[in-house]
Formats: structure tokens, sequence, C-alpha cells
């Protein structure tokens, strides 16, 4: 949890500033080795792929259109910036990727492949939904 607290108050130290930052830590249990990584916003939803290998975070905050990616052997994070808010994110194993669905007027989803980290998105798939015959 953070302290409470302005991250720019005047005179503060860095350890400070630090503990009173959003963020996350991310911890191999079996060596106990941590990584802290500070965020702009509160985490919302996460998920995890089949092989345990990389985390995919969400922040559901304003201003705050991206999912960070953490490779869980490693603990880099790549994060990759989204044309709209995100709102739900899921593995889809037999194509190696991520889906990301957004908050858009006609809708939005972005696949994000684990391996590569290429983006793909898609919008406009709700309009076909208003199509009646």
């Amino acid at each position: 949890k953070k302290l409470a607290g302005a991250t720019h108050q005047p005179g503060i130290d860095a350890d400070t500033k630090l503990s009173r930052q959003e963020g996350y830590s991310v911890v191999d249990l079996t060596t106990g080795r941590a990584s802290l990584q500070a965020t702009a916003a509160p985490l919302g939803p996460f998920a995890i792929v089949p092989d345990s290998s990389q985390l995919f975070i969400l922040f559901n905050a304003p201003g705050v259109d991206e999912v960070q990616e953490v490779d869980l052997g490693s603990f880099l994070v790549r994060v990759t910036e989204l044309g709209s808010p995100p709102l739900s994110v899921g593995a889809v194993p037999l194509s190696n990727r991520v889906f990301v669905g957004q908050d858009h007027p006609d809708g939005r989803i972005s696949f994000i492949d684990w391996s590569t980290g290429a983006v793909q998105s898609v919008t406009g798939f709700e309009l076909n939904s208003r199509i009646v015959q």
C-alpha cells in the first residue's frame, strides 16, 4: 500500500517519494527476488499467460490508456499504449495473444502477441451488431 501524501512535495527524499506512488511488486517465490514497478495509477484487471511466463496488467484510470507486460523471468516491463481506455484482458492460448477490450463508442479490441509484442486492433465491430435484416 502506498503512503499518504503528495509525491511532488518539496524536500522529501527518494524513498518517501517512491512510497507515496502507486505500483506493484513482482516476487520470485523460489529465490525471494523482488522488483518494484511504480505506476501512474492503481492496478486494474490482469491476466497471466498459460505457461506463467508473462503478466499483463491494465490500469483503469483516466488518461492511463496502456497495458503493461511483465516478463516473469526477468521482471522486465514492456508498456503498450492503447487507443482508448482498457476495460478487460484475457489470454487466447492457441494464438499466443492476449485480448484487451477497450472503452470506445464503436467497440475496440486489441490483440497483443506475447512473443513479439506486436499489436493488432479492431475498431467498429459493434457496428455489425446493429445491422438488422
